[in-house]
Parts: structure tokens; C-alpha cells; sequence
């Protein structure tokens, strides 16, 4: 029950660019999983976070050379 009452915590002290793992998490009312998986959870929605805005600059930089070409 304890922790239960950890991973809560954790959840809770999350930022905000977290929000759909924290709620995907209550959702499923799947507490019971140890920390580590919590914890391997948490870092793989940050790597593709991370992937998703690399592409967002990319693109960007690649429209804004097509701008400055025409």
C-alpha cells in the first residue's frame, strides 16, 4: 500500500507536459506496477517528446529556408 501511496505522489509532482501518461495511468487504475516500470514509462513518453520537437524544428527550419528561397 505504501507504494501506492509513492507512486501517487510521483504522479502528482509530475509537469504538465506529462499529463496524458498521468492520466492514461489513473485511467487504467494500473497502480500495482512496481517504480521501475513507472519510472521506464515516464523516460520512454520523454523520448518521444523529445523526437516529436526535433521534428517540430526541423520542419520549421525547412519551411522557413522554402520562404526564404522564393
Amino acid at each position: 500500500m505504501e507504494n501506492v501511496r509513492l507512486m501517487e505522489k510521483l504522479l502528482l509532482s509530475l509537469t504538465p507536459k506529462f499529463e496524458y501518461v498521468v492520466a492514461a495511468i489513473e485511467e487504467s487504475k494500473n497502480l500495482k506496477i512496481s517504480i521501475e516500470e513507472l519510472l521506464g514509462s515516464l523516460q520512454i513518453h520523454k523520448q518521444h517528446m523529445q523526437k516529436k520537437n526535433i521534428f517540430i524544428v526541423l520542419k520549421h527550419a525547412f519551411e522557413s529556408k522554402l520562404t526564404l528561397s522564393d
